[in-house]
């Protein structure tokens, strides 16, 4: 870390020498620099070249773009080899080489940014440049983090096939494997890892890994836990590493899976790894993940576990034990982790709030659920529609209508969207209360502003009410019978109202009623 500074040291030293650094002497410490994660500074001499020479070299611009790149400022790197590409014959900029474009390359990754990376390595080729084997690997680990398996695979095989080009390695393999694994093509993964082990490539850690990796994304969690077993026995043996535990834990996610779960985390101490806190949110979700109580249970254990630990918890790890709390409409629970994450200086999230909410509805506790949507300020997060649907509810349970408009009104002034279940929760609520006539208004509003269409799509005269609890279908069949007679003869429901409302039948309303199926009226 201090040998930026150094480096920054001895250039000093040959000014005060009234002296003149060469290319070379701010190269290195332009490297120094980025080395150090200190891009601002590998910018700055890159400057200072430019406006007072020595004339830079292809090499500083590759160690600046570089160090860019390290220090996450992928666009600023990709900016500097714009600049490069700019180059003309009597121009003092260099022409850029398969080093810079490795550079530029990995900004392009750093960004996630797949279709740049294909762009580039194109202009490698039509400069009549070389790509190099880290050209090819960054380009399909860039293609991996945007999801693009497919092109990743595109460019394993293009490199498998090239004649004079460079042969794929281990890493070219890993970064392949990676890709499949947000495909969930768990065959193709594997069959990489035998491809590679018949090139003799020799599959690492990192291969293992993503291997297991993409076997959990499936669901294939035999296939995982025989990965990680079989990684002593290969030839030559490897020793599984913190990631390849948190991974096959992960795969064990699903009904009855927990004790599997269970058994992988603890045998992290058996090999003599610490597990981390990844290890407990992992093996917290996976356990959450059952429908079994005992899953939720012992998911509530890890999370104390983890913290008697004192592993520092994250935003997820409070956000899965609130998931348990929300399942089991533990409310005081959920509340007071929420609280807990505020004193541990964690930021909630909308997850956290929303299922803290809903903790509360479940747990019929309404006044917890809208005095948690009250400080949704207070806790830095944007209340959204789900927000709002979950306090309804909590309301719409114990019959407290009074909170239903005000609710609606808070929405509208926070220019949050509803949708057809804040309505209908919303209505039920006005029929809690008997109010009928703002009941009716309020479906007349949401017909009005387009969130229900009361009348079937193919038959103008029909009004279709499948899906609607047997109140807001009351509601919605007196609306139906009131625009009928409004139409009158002018209307599309011209036929059904010459009768005043008397022909609405089973031909005419179709009711569902609150146990999903449908009724006449």
């Amino acid at each position: 870390g201090a040998q930026w500074q150094l480096a920054l040291g001895f250039l000093g030293q040959i000014a005060d020498a009234s002296l003149k650094a060469d290319t070379v002497s701010v190269n290195a410490a332009i490297s120094a620099c980025g080395s150090g994660r200190e891009w601002a500074l590998s910018v700055a001499l890159l400057s200072m070249l430019l406006s007072e020479g020595p004339t830079p070299s292809v090499v500083s611009f590759a160690a600046t773009i570089s160090a860019c790149e390290k220090g996450s400022e992928w666009a600023l790197a990709l900016v500097l080899f714009a600049e490069m590409q700019r180059h003309r014959p009597d121009s003092s900029l260099p022409a850029p080489n398969v080093v810079c474009f490795n550079a530029a390359l990995a900004a392009c990754e750093r960004g996630e940014l797949w279709q740049g990376a294909l762009g580039l390595l194109r202009d490698v080729r039509d400069l009549g440049l070389l790509p190099s084997a880290i050209s090819y690997n960054t380009t399909i680990t860039a293609c991996a983090k945007g999801q693009r398996w497919d092109r990743a695979l595109e460019l394993l095989r293009f490199m498998a096939g090239a004649a004079g080009g460079p042969a794929p390695t281990i890493v070219s393999y890993n970064a392949s494997i990676s890709a499949c694994e947000a495909a969930r093509l768990w065959q193709s993964a594997l069959a990489l890892l035998r491809e590679a082990e018949g090139r003799a490539l020799h599959p690492d850690v990192i291969t293992l890994n993503a291997a297991i990796s993409a076997c959990a994304a499936a669901g294939e969690w035999q296939r995982s836990l025989s990965l990680l077993h079989g990684m002593p026995r290969r030839r030559p043996p490897l020793e599984p590493d913190i990631v390849t535990f948190n991974a096959a834990i992960g795969a064990c996610r699903g009904d009855a899976l927990w004790p599997r779960c269970l058994r992988t985390l603890r045998e992290l101490s058996r090999r003599g790894l610490q597990a981390d806190i990844i290890s407990y949110n992992t093996a917290m979700s996976a356990c959450a993940s059952s429908t079994d109580l005992s899953g939720s249970i012992v998911a509530l254990e890890l999370f104390h576990e983890a913290r008697a630990s004192s592993l520092q918890a994250t935003v997820i790890t409070f956000n899965t034990v609130l998931s348990v709390c929300e399942r089991s409409g533990l409310w005081e629970e959920a509340v007071g982790h929420l609280s807990e994450m505020r004193l541990s200086q964690l930021k909630p999230n909308l997850i956290s709030l929303n299922t803290s909410i809903s903790a509360c509805e479940k747990g019929h506790h309404w006044r917890g659920a809208l005095q948690l949507l009250s400080c949704a300020g207070a806790l830095g997060v944007r209340p959204d529609t789900t927000s709002f649907n979950a306090s309804l509810s909590a309301c719409e349970r114990v019959s407290c209508w009074q909170a239903g408009g005000e609710l609606l009104s808070a929405m509208q002034r926070l220019l949050v969207e509803p949708d057809f279940v804040t309505y209908k929760v919303a209505l039920l609520l006005e029929c809690a209360g008997e109010r009928m006539a703002e009941g009716m208004a309020l479906l007349r509003s949401m017909l009005t502003a387009g969130a229900f269409d009361l009348w079937h799509p193919h038959d103008a005269n029909t009004a279709d009410l499948h899906g609607l609890p047997v109140e807001v279908a009351c509601l919605a069949t007196f609306v139906a019978v009131e625009e009928m007679a409004r139409q009158g003869t002018a209307g599309p429901h011209r036929e059904k109202a010459r009768s005043g409302g008397a022909a609405i039948g089973a031909d005419l309303l179709r009711i569902g009623g609150a146990d999903g199926s449908p009724r006449s009226g």
